[in-house]
């Protein structure tokens, strides 16, 4: 017998939601990894761009949501990259003014910031993506 004065137990949480029957997550997992390796070579990274870019047409829901964070990634990672290197060039001339000297450090705290923003968002992704969970709000340029 149960006590009428006891609250009643509480509701089981929701289930963690899953890919949909057939939806593999191995790809973008791929693409997400390439990411992460692209921080030391760069070439990965432009892989990985492709695959995902390549992938999304043909993507369930789930994965589809990653495809479209993983393309706003690179976007903003070529983004960074190509201000930085524009810096970079700019700097050449203006160091016979030693001013180009402060241009070239800016172009590579531009880099650095890149990189930083390549490897957080591609680990917030690997994360939901082992869950099972879409990313929540993949047209976002942050997190």
């Amino acid at each position: 017998m149960s006590d009428p004065h006891l609250p009643p137990p509480p509701d089981p949480p929701p289930p963690t939601p899953l890919p949909a029957a057939g939806e593999d997550r191995t790809l973008p997992t791929v693409v997400y990894v390439l990411y992460l390796v692209g921080l030391i070579n760069g070439l990965t990274a432009v892989i990985g761009f492709i695959i995902a870019l390549g992938s999304r047409a043909s993507a369930g829901p789930v994965n589809e949501t990653h495809y479209r964070f993983q393309i706003r990634t690179g976007v903003g990672v070529l983004i960074g990259g190509g201000l930085g290197l524009a810096l970079c060039i700019v700097s050449l001339p203006l160091m016979l003014i030693l001013v180009g000297f402060l241009v070239l450090k800016l172009a590579f705290l531009v880099w650095g910031l890149t990189a930083v923003y390549l490897a957080v968002r591609s680990i917030v992704g690997l994360v939901r993506l082992n869950n099972g969970e879409p990313y929540p709000n993949p047209d976002n340029w942050l997190l």
